[in-house]
């Protein structure tokens, strides 16, 4: 008689709570290593492992961020467009100075203006 076959008499199976004290017992030496270990082995990874260290870091990162209210909302749309033009006259007189263009060796292209549709 196979193991599925029916009409076979039970056998019992696996120990109520087994897989919970098995879990719990790995979760709680996993945790006392990290406390012994944890930091010098990151350190490790980080430089004899760069792609694994970094993919660790993106895997711990939440998948994807929800900005449900922001400052931003508060200010009227004729000051962000203030704030918009003060930014881009401060980055053109930047790279204009020759210390932007340098310091990051590629050209910045700038937004357009926003044009005002009132």
């Amino acid at each position: 008689m196979s193991a599925w076959e029916k009409g076979r008499a039970k056998t019992g199976g696996r120990i109520k709570g087994v897989r919970n004290k098995i879990s719990q017992a790995f979760l709680e030496a996993l945790s006392a290593d990290f406390d012994a270990h944890g930091e010098a082995a990151i350190q490790i990874m980080r430089v004899e492992q760069p792609a694994a260290y970094c993919k660790m870091l993106a895997s711990i990162l939440p998948q994807e961020f929800e900005i449900t209210e922001t400052k931003l909302q508060s200010i009227p749309d004729a000051e962000l467009d203030i704030l918009l033009s003060y930014a881009r006259r401060r980055i053109t007189d930047y790279l204009g100075s020759g210390e932007g263009a340098e310091a990051n060796g590629r050209e910045v292209e700038l937004l357009p203006p926003v044009s005002q549709a009132n």
